[in-house]
């Protein structure tokens, strides 16, 4: 997507370490990534083969540890009430994103802690609920 590798750098350049929590299998996720040439730059992956599906907690909370990062300095990025579900029930900083699969409307039924509409405004938002 335009703005997602720019998105990825500011964050980096910015300090975060960079996790993948998904529905999709551990295969389809590896060949994605290492199609766009992506797959380093995450410290640690997550598929629906790893846990319960979202908007159960676990596998993000699995992830949030193999990455020894506190809890609370946790952002969860995404475009499903699933996603912001798990966020919430895991009790991190949920940023829904309103170019995805779910409208705006029903983003916010799951409280996230921001929205954005743009790539270009996740650094800033991420930074801006959890300082780093």
């Amino acid at each position: 997507m335009p703005g997602a590798r720019d998105a990825l750098d500011a964050l980096e350049a910015d300090g975060w370490l960079l996790a993948v929590v998904t529905g999709k299998g551990r295969r389809g996720l590896h060949e994605v990534l290492e199609a766009h040439a992506l797959l380093r730059r995450f410290v640690v992956l997550k598929s629906a083969d790893d846990g319960p599906g979202k908007p159960d907690p676990t596998v993000l909370l699995d992830a949030v540890r193999e990455a020894g990062v506190d809890i609370g300095r946790t952002v969860m990025v995404g475009d499903t009430v699933f996603d912001m579900g798990m966020a919430r029930r895991a009790r991190v900083a949920g940023i829904a994103v309103t170019w995805g699969y779910h409208e705006l409307g029903l983003l916010q039924t799951e409280r996230p802690a921001a929205v954005i509409e743009r790539f270009e405004e996740l650094a800033e938002t991420a930074g801006r609920l959890v300082p780093v």
